[in-house]
Formats: C-alpha cells, structure tokens, sequence
C-alpha cells in the first residue's frame, strides 16, 4: 500500500501492517514518520524495540535467520517492533544487495506474526522501484515516500527548527536545519531563534543575554560586516542552545 506521509493519520488509526518502508530525500519527514509509528507501536502494546543500522556489509541472512527463530516462540514472547535504518549516505542497490532483497521478498510472503518492521531508506532509482521486494512489501505492507516540501512552505519549517531547538531534540534539529540550509535565508532561521530567545528566561544552565549576544555577532556575520560562514555559525549557535558542548561556540 503506497501511502503519503499525510494520509499516515488516517491508516495508523485502524492499526499497524506488518511492514512499513519510508525513502526518499527528506529526513526530517521520515523521522516525524518513524516517530509516528512507534507512538502508535506503544498504544498497541508493543514496547520492545530493536534498531539495526544498516551499511554495506550487513549480514543479512543471519539478521534473517534471528527474526525467524524468535518468531517460533511468539506465542510466548511478546510483540516487537524492529527497525532497520539504511545508511543515508551510501546507495540503497548496494546497501540491500542482492542478499538484501531476497531476504526482504522471502519475509513479505509469510510476514511474521509478532512482529512490526521499520525500515528506513534514501532515495530509490526506477529499477528498486519495480523490484520484486519492493512490490512485496508494498503488496503486505506500506511504502511512503518521503520527500522534500517546497520552498514556499519553508516558514513553517523555520518554526519547527525553533520548536525542535527547545523541545530539545539534537535529532531533529539536526534534520530540520540540513533541509533548511538549502531552503530559506539564514536571517529568516536567525530572526525566529531570537524571536524565542528573547520570550525565554534565563536559569541555571540558559543565559539569555549571552545568547542574545551570540546571535548579534551571527547576524554581523550575515550582513558581511564579520568574516565568517553565517550557516556553520548558526548551526553551533543551535547546539548551544541545546546545550551541546562544543569548541566552535
């Protein structure tokens, strides 16, 4: 089942499939869709996790092989939720490889009872698209591409960096800002940290004129008045905000 990760609401409502596939070029989607599924995971019953993360390399048959085995004893254990996240800077064809995709049609034809898969990819060309494990997968569970929202809608993604920021969540941030990069001004991202710094109050580990002082100098940086590159000092001026220790702010 092809879904778009709007429509995902809707089908969480009437219960999990055994397989959910995210890909595509947005990772902040795809972690707001994985974070909706395993909430969903949760409400169903299902707290026992496990992630695998996967580059080239990967034994497949034997991570095969071990969901096979603790799925005979599923009338004794209880139901898992297992992830596999594909490493979003190497080529999904190699990253699966031929081992890869015969494990993931074998699994689809008699998918496992106790057990709601994960998995996470990048991008897949037109021949992963009209693969045999694609289209098992997509024929017993849900396929969703996750791609890039166009720029117009970049303001609300400047909200959801601020709100990520705060919340806070390095992920996330981390997510929101790469997209961000190649999307909207940096004084647009810059305008809406300060917009929150200047409404928060200053405690033991927040001090709220320092930061007020740090985005001064990352906005001389924008106007050209500092030398200096106005995305890598608004990145560390975010994990500062986290509260990530670094060198460079």
């Amino acid at each position: 089942m092809k879904l778009s990760a709007h429509q995902l609401t809707t089908h969480l409502a009437q219960g999990l499939f055994p397989i959910y596939f995210l890909f595509g070029d947005d990772p902040y989607q795809k972690t707001d869709v994985a974070e909706a599924i395993r909430k969903k995971a949760i409400e169903e019953g299902i707290t026992e996790r496990e992630r695998f993360d996967v580059a080239t390399g990967f034994n497949w048959e034997r991570w095969y092989h071990s969901t096979q085995e603790c799925s005979l004893f599923s009338v004794f254990s209880e139901k898992r939720l297992i992830e596999c996240h594909l490493a979003e800077a190497l080529n999904p064809l190699k990253t699966i490889g031929p081992m890869g995709a015969k494990v993931l049609y074998d699994l689809m034809q008699k998918p496992p009872s106790d057990i709601v898969f994960l998995i996470t990819s990048p991008k897949l060309d037109t021949s992963m698209l009209s693969s045999q494990w694609f289209k098992s997968i997509d024929s017993k569970g849900v396929t969703i591409l996750c791609r890039s929202t166009p720029a117009a809608n970049a303001q609300f993604s400047v909200f959801d960096l601020v709100d990520a920021v705060f919340l806070p969540s390095l992920p996330k941030t981390q997510c929101i800002f790469a997209y961000l990069k190649h999307t909207v001004d940096p004084t647009l991202v810059l305008w809406a940290l300060i917009r929150k710094v200047r409404t928060t109050h200053s405690n033991a580990t927040f001090n709220r004129l320092h930061m007020l002082q740090k985005a001064q100098d990352i906005d001389t940086i924008i106007k050209g008045y500092t030398p200096g590159n106005a995305w890598n000092a608004l990145y560390f001026f975010c994990l500062c905000l986290l509260g990530v220790k670094t060198l460079n702010v």
